[in-house]
């Protein structure tokens, strides 16, 4: 006769653990199942001794089977600029050559999952480069502006309103002065775009041209304006083939120093700095300038008020 359920447990008081028994296929084997994988994070290992930066790929959860930089949409590899450790976890960067910011992207996979994140890289002296490029190129648009208009207003209508040779020699020297102020901007302003290492081959031909041009123009100009017999000759300014090339030069000086805006703008932009930090260091110096030129020019005109206004030019000869 059987025993019955509640006779056994009178005869054996413990309960024992019940042990469920399930046979287990290899593909749902928990050895071989695969965390999904959360986003990567990647820190940054900068080495102030040298000129390489790494940025480190971390794994926080699971294991990944591959992993793989990204720049620009493109895969990296051991190049020129980049070396790669043997388990891609480490991306070495040669900053020598690198643009002020740059995003790179891991992405990290294995069977069942892929995930990625992105690290803007931020290279600080590039950076301040990049800010000196943009606010430099500002002024000198607005100095070789202002210089234009000085240039155009004492060409044509000083000269021809106060012909008498002292004043002739004070509007030169004003035009003289004028012109070095806006040229030396461009200079400064070309001067840095040749030396960014990550602008195009395209802007530093332009600006080493115009870098060549600027500079002989201001010798030139000072060639004219220092010859030992200035003071018994008219000013070279009354000869029309110089008003023409000091006005093709003045115009060719505005465009220079329009060109290295662009490309700075684009690198601020992809640095993701807040217009405010920049702006406010633009216009800060715009004001400056334009204050001590402005009290300059209105100076300059206060006096040339005072002056007598002679319908013919006496004692010299016309050329």
């Amino acid at each position: 006769m059987p025993l019955r359920p509640a006779k056994l447990r009178e005869m054996f008081p413990l309960e024992l653990p019940i042990t469920y028994c399930y046979e287990f296929s290899e593909e749902h084997n928990p050895k071989n199942l695969t965390e999904v994988l959360q986003p990567p994070i990647i820190l940054q290992d900068p080495n102030p001794a040298t000129l390489f930066v790494n940025l480190n790929c971390i794994v926080k959860n699971g294991k990944a089977s591959s992993i793989l930089w990204l720049t620009k949409g493109e895969a990296l590899g051991n190049q020129s600029m980049y070396h790669l450790s043997q388990d891609n976890r480490t991306l070495r960067i040669d900053t020598e050559s690198h643009e002020a910011c740059q995003q790179y992207t891991c992405v990290i996979r294995n069977n069942v999952s892929e995930n990625r994140n992105s690290r803007l890289l931020i290279l600080e002296g590039m950076m301040l480069l990049h800010e000196f490029t943009l606010v430099s190129s500002t002024i000198a648009i607005v100095s070789s502006t202002t210089s234009y208009a000085a240039a155009i207003f004492i060409l044509f209508f000083a000269l021809a309103t106060y012909r008498v040779h002292k004043r002739h020699v004070q509007l030169t020297a004003a035009f003289v002065f004028s012109q070095l102020i806006a040229f030396i901007s461009v200079l400064v302003a070309s001067l840095l775009c040749l030396l960014d290492p990550v602008y195009p081959i395209v802007y530093k031909v332009i600006e080493g041209i115009g870098f060549t041009f600027i500079a002989a123009m201001i010798v030139y100009m000072l060639f004219l304006y220092l010859q030992p017999e200035s003071q018994l000759k008219r000013s070279f300014l009354i000869k029309k083939v110089h008003r023409n090339f000091f006005l093709v030069y003045g115009f060719l000086a505005v465009v220079i120093s329009v060109i290295p805006i662009c490309n700075a703008q684009y690198s601020i932009h992809l640095c993701q700095l807040p217009s405010s930090h920049i702006s406010g260091t633009i216009a800060l110096s715009v004001v400056i300038y334009v204050f001590i030129i402005g009290m300059g020019f209105i100076t300059f005109v206060k006096y040339m008020r005072s002056w007598t206004k002679v319908r013919r030019l006496s004692h010299l000869s016309l050329r």
